[in-house]
């Protein structure tokens, strides 16, 4: 982990100490990034229980993907968990609650089908996983710009953006490979 700027641990800078020694910068609006990490960290706790309901498909090709992403999303919740942490911001239970029940909702859509999953299903699922990745990689970008001002190593931050690309490219091959078939009458 790196040290704060200079800028930043200078005698006039009158930011808040964090308990490594380190000075924020007071041009740094706490409350505005409290939110966006927040909103991030809601984004991916549907996600991640989206990717637990996905894991379950065994049945499609896409199962040991999903289980991959799966295990990739969890580590990723929680470095921006120790991130919220390092800055003492407070995680928003209420939005990843919120984030949970409209996964949870999502999954009465019956994309045509009673009582066997759909075709669709995992097209519309993999469609949305792509966004939230994209999402994810513009996290990951906006903290690189803010690094100067974070306790975040910038290098650290090029892995998980390198990790979010190669993500959505495997995401776009398994959207690729099941679509055709899902609109096929008597599918797989």
């Amino acid at each position: 982990m790196r040290s704060w700027p200079a800028a930043a641990e200078d005698a006039t800078n009158q930011g808040r100490t964090y308990g490594l020694g380190m000075t924020e910068p007071r041009d740094l609006d706490r409350d505005l990034l409290q939110i966006y990490l927040a909103d991030h960290q809601a984004g991916a706790r549907g996600v991640m229980d989206r990717l637990a309901q996905m894991t379950g498909y065994t049945d499609l090709p896409i199962a040991p993907l999903m289980e991959q992403l799966h295990t990739e999303v969890r580590e990723e919740f929680a470095w921006v968990a120790a991130l919220v942490t390092r800055l003492g911001l407070d995680p928003s239970l209420v939005k990843q609650s919120g984030a949970r029940v409209a996964e949870l909702l999502g999954r009465l859509k019956l994309n045509g089908r009673w009582r066997t999953r759909s075709p669709l299903s995992p097209v519309l699922e993999l469609e949305i996983l792509s966004g939230a990745v994209i999402g994810k990689l513009r996290l990951f970008q906006t903290l690189t710009d803010l690094s100067h001002m974070l306790p975040v190593e910038p290098t650290e931050l090029a892995g998980l953006s390198t990790r979010a690309e190669r993500q959505l490219s495997d995401l776009a091959g398994a959207h690729e490979h099941l679509r055709a078939a899902a609109f096929e009458r008597g599918g797989p």
